[in-house]
Protein backbone atom coordinates (compact mmCIF):
# COMPACT_ATOMS: atom_id res chain seq x y z
CA UNK A 1 0.00 0.00 0.00
CA UNK A 2 2.77 2.56 0.93
CA UNK A 3 4.96 1.57 -2.27
CA UNK A 4 1.87 2.37 -4.11
CA UNK A 5 0.78 5.61 -2.42
CA UNK A 6 2.79 7.92 -4.21
CA UNK A 7 1.60 7.53 -7.62
CA UNK A 8 -2.21 6.89 -6.24
CA UNK A 9 -2.67 10.14 -3.87
CA UNK A 10 -1.87 13.52 -4.65
CA UNK A 11 1.03 14.27 -1.61
CA UNK A 12 2.71 11.17 -0.15
CA UNK A 13 4.40 12.99 2.47
CA UNK A 14 2.55 10.75 4.90
CA UNK A 15 2.12 11.66 8.71
CA UNK A 16 -0.11 8.72 10.14
CA UNK A 17 -2.53 6.02 8.94
CA UNK A 18 -5.05 3.33 10.39
CA UNK A 19 -7.37 0.85 8.56
CA UNK A 20 -11.33 0.62 8.81
CA UNK A 21 -13.18 -2.42 8.90
CA UNK A 22 -14.28 -1.94 5.69
CA UNK A 23 -10.83 -2.32 4.51
CA UNK A 24 -10.02 1.09 3.94
CA UNK A 25 -6.65 2.40 4.54
CA UNK A 26 -7.21 6.32 6.45
CA UNK A 27 -4.29 8.01 5.13
CA UNK A 28 -3.14 11.63 7.42
CA UNK A 29 -0.24 13.73 5.29
CA UNK A 30 2.08 16.08 6.68
CA UNK A 31 -0.24 19.01 4.88
CA UNK A 32 -3.19 17.83 7.13
CA UNK A 33 -5.34 16.16 4.10
CA UNK A 34 -6.80 12.96 5.65
CA UNK A 35 -7.39 10.51 2.12
CA UNK A 36 -8.71 6.87 2.26
CA UNK A 37 -7.32 3.86 -0.08
CA UNK A 38 -9.20 0.80 -0.18
CA UNK A 39 -5.75 -1.37 0.73
CA UNK A 40 -7.88 -4.77 -1.68
CA UNK A 41 -7.90 -2.43 -4.84
CA UNK A 42 -4.99 0.28 -3.90
CA UNK A 43 -5.44 2.07 -7.05
CA UNK A 44 -7.14 5.30 -6.26
CA UNK A 45 -6.72 7.98 -3.27
CA UNK A 46 -9.84 9.49 -2.27
CA UNK A 47 -10.06 12.86 -0.20
CA UNK A 48 -12.51 12.00 2.74
CA UNK A 49 -13.51 15.65 3.03
CA UNK A 50 -11.88 16.00 6.49
CA UNK A 51 -11.18 19.89 7.38
CA UNK A 52 -8.09 20.10 8.82
CA UNK A 53 -7.97 21.72 12.31
CA UNK A 54 -11.55 20.61 13.12
CA UNK A 55 -12.12 20.53 16.68
CA UNK A 56 -8.38 22.00 17.53
CA UNK A 57 -7.03 18.28 15.47
CA UNK A 58 -4.39 19.11 12.57
CA UNK A 59 -1.82 16.42 12.67
CA UNK A 60 -2.88 13.28 15.12
CA UNK A 61 -1.95 9.89 15.52
CA UNK A 62 -5.01 7.28 14.78
CA UNK A 63 -6.41 4.30 14.58
CA UNK A 64 -9.38 2.30 14.62
CA UNK A 65 -11.08 1.06 17.39
CA UNK A 66 -14.30 -1.34 17.78
CA UNK A 67 -17.02 -0.16 19.91
CA UNK A 68 -17.12 -3.32 22.21
CA UNK A 69 -15.93 -7.15 21.71
CA UNK A 70 -20.05 -7.65 20.66
CA UNK A 71 -20.17 -4.25 18.46
CA UNK A 72 -18.02 -4.57 15.94
CA UNK A 73 -18.95 -1.10 14.72
CA UNK A 74 -15.53 1.32 14.84
CA UNK A 75 -14.69 5.03 15.22
CA UNK A 76 -11.15 6.72 14.69
CA UNK A 77 -9.67 7.78 17.53
CA UNK A 78 -7.31 11.05 17.49
CA UNK A 79 -4.34 11.44 19.74
CA UNK A 80 -3.51 15.42 19.85
CA UNK A 81 -0.48 16.61 18.79
CA UNK A 82 0.63 20.58 18.62
CA UNK A 83 3.45 19.95 16.17
CA UNK A 84 5.69 22.14 18.53
CA UNK A 85 8.93 20.11 19.46
CA UNK A 86 9.71 16.49 19.84
CA UNK A 87 6.90 14.43 21.40
CA UNK A 88 6.71 14.79 25.32
CA UNK A 89 4.75 14.60 28.43
CA UNK A 90 3.22 17.21 30.89
CA UNK A 91 0.11 17.12 32.55
CA UNK A 92 -3.26 17.76 30.05
CA UNK A 93 -0.78 18.53 27.51
CA UNK A 94 -2.75 16.78 24.95
CA UNK A 95 -6.46 15.81 24.30
CA UNK A 96 -7.95 12.10 22.70
CA UNK A 97 -10.77 13.01 20.08
CA UNK A 98 -13.65 10.43 18.23
CA UNK A 99 -13.61 10.97 14.77
CA UNK A 100 -17.06 9.57 13.04
CA UNK A 101 -16.00 7.75 10.02
CA UNK A 102 -19.53 8.69 8.03
CA UNK A 103 -20.06 11.74 9.20
CA UNK A 104 -16.53 12.73 9.87
CA UNK A 105 -17.94 14.75 13.01
CA UNK A 106 -15.04 15.04 16.22
CA UNK A 107 -15.91 15.10 20.35
CA UNK A 108 -12.82 15.77 22.55
CA UNK A 109 -13.10 12.42 24.98
CA UNK A 110 -10.67 14.28 27.64
CA UNK A 111 -7.33 15.09 28.05
CA UNK A 112 -3.87 13.63 27.88
CA UNK A 113 -0.80 13.20 29.57
CA UNK A 114 1.16 12.92 26.44
CA UNK A 115 1.70 15.60 23.66
CA UNK A 116 1.87 13.46 20.42
CA UNK A 117 1.06 9.45 20.25
CA UNK A 118 -0.03 6.82 18.27
CA UNK A 119 -3.33 4.88 19.01
CA UNK A 120 -4.32 1.30 17.74
CA UNK A 121 -6.97 -0.95 18.78
CA UNK A 122 -7.90 -4.52 19.29
CA UNK A 123 -10.77 -7.19 19.52
CA UNK A 124 -11.95 -6.76 22.91
CA UNK A 125 -12.88 -2.99 21.86
CA UNK A 126 -9.96 -1.54 23.74
CA UNK A 127 -7.45 1.58 23.37
CA UNK A 128 -3.58 1.85 23.30
CA UNK A 129 -1.17 4.55 22.85
CA UNK A 130 2.53 4.04 21.91
CA UNK A 131 3.45 7.66 23.73
CA UNK A 132 5.88 9.18 25.95
CA UNK A 133 9.27 10.16 26.50
CA UNK A 134 12.58 8.30 28.48
CA UNK A 135 11.46 5.70 27.63
CA UNK A 136 8.41 5.40 25.28
CA UNK A 137 5.04 3.85 27.46
CA UNK A 138 2.23 1.65 25.84
CA UNK A 139 -0.67 3.41 27.59
CA UNK A 140 -4.27 1.95 27.75
CA UNK A 141 -6.89 4.82 27.91
CA UNK A 142 -10.86 4.77 28.56
CA UNK A 143 -11.93 5.41 25.33
CA UNK A 144 -15.04 7.48 27.03
CA UNK A 145 -12.66 9.86 29.38
CA UNK A 146 -9.34 9.58 28.10
CA UNK A 147 -8.32 8.60 31.33
CA UNK A 148 -5.13 5.95 31.55
CA UNK A 149 -6.15 2.87 32.58
CA UNK A 150 -2.81 1.49 32.66
CA UNK A 151 0.87 2.51 31.42
CA UNK A 152 3.64 0.29 31.23
CA UNK A 153 7.20 1.46 30.44
CA UNK A 154 8.91 0.06 27.55
CA UNK A 155 12.09 0.20 28.81
CA UNK A 156 14.91 0.72 25.95
CA UNK A 157 12.44 1.69 23.23
CA UNK A 158 12.21 5.52 22.15
CA UNK A 159 9.80 7.47 19.97
CA UNK A 160 11.93 8.27 16.86
CA UNK A 161 10.68 11.06 14.42
CA UNK A 162 9.14 8.13 12.23
CA UNK A 163 7.01 6.07 14.15
CA UNK A 164 3.96 4.22 13.91
CA UNK A 165 1.84 1.31 16.48
CA UNK A 166 -0.38 -1.97 16.01
CA UNK A 167 -1.64 -5.06 17.81
CA UNK A 168 -1.95 -8.02 16.22
CA UNK A 169 -3.16 -11.61 17.74
CA UNK A 170 -2.65 -10.10 21.16
CA UNK A 171 0.66 -9.01 20.77
CA UNK A 172 1.80 -5.10 20.26
CA UNK A 173 4.36 -4.19 17.05
CA UNK A 174 6.22 -0.86 17.81
CA UNK A 175 7.86 0.72 14.57
CA UNK A 176 10.79 2.73 15.15
CA UNK A 177 14.03 4.18 13.15
CA UNK A 178 16.75 1.82 13.12
CA UNK A 179 20.21 2.79 13.16
CA UNK A 180 20.66 3.06 9.46
CA UNK A 181 19.26 6.02 8.31
CA UNK A 182 15.84 6.12 6.27
CA UNK A 183 14.90 3.06 7.46
CA UNK A 184 13.06 1.38 10.98
CA UNK A 185 13.16 -1.39 13.00
CA UNK A 186 10.12 -3.56 14.41
CA UNK A 187 10.03 -4.49 18.26
CA UNK A 188 7.37 -6.69 20.11
CA UNK A 189 5.57 -6.85 23.46
CA UNK A 190 3.76 -9.70 24.35
CA UNK A 191 1.57 -8.79 27.54
CA UNK A 192 1.15 -12.29 28.62
CA UNK A 193 5.24 -12.88 28.95
CA UNK A 194 5.52 -8.64 29.37
CA UNK A 195 8.98 -9.72 27.25
CA UNK A 196 9.90 -6.40 24.66
CA UNK A 197 11.76 -8.07 21.55
CA UNK A 198 12.63 -6.33 19.14
CA UNK A 199 12.31 -8.65 15.88
CA UNK A 200 12.93 -7.02 12.53
CA UNK A 201 16.57 -4.87 13.48
CA UNK A 202 16.50 -3.51 9.88
CA UNK A 203 13.13 -3.35 8.06
CA UNK A 204 13.51 -2.58 4.20
CA UNK A 205 11.89 0.93 4.62
CA UNK A 206 11.02 3.65 6.56
CA UNK A 207 7.60 3.03 8.13
CA UNK A 208 5.78 5.95 9.34
CA UNK A 209 2.05 4.09 9.63
CA UNK A 210 0.67 1.28 10.41
CA UNK A 211 -3.16 -0.04 10.69
CA UNK A 212 -4.63 -3.49 10.94
CA UNK A 213 -8.41 -3.57 10.36
CA UNK A 214 -10.56 -4.10 13.75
Amino acid sequence: LIANLSSVCPESSTFSMSVDRNARAWILMQSGNLYQVDINNPSSCTNSGWVSGTSGYDLFGMGFVSNSIVDPGDDLYMHSWTGLGGFSEGTNVGTLGRMSPTTLAVTTQGSLNYDGGELTGNVAGQLFAFAGSGPAKLVQYDKDTAAAVATTPMNGLDLTNAFAFATWQGKFYFFTESSTPSLSKVTRYDPTTMVLDEVVPTAPMRIVGAGVST
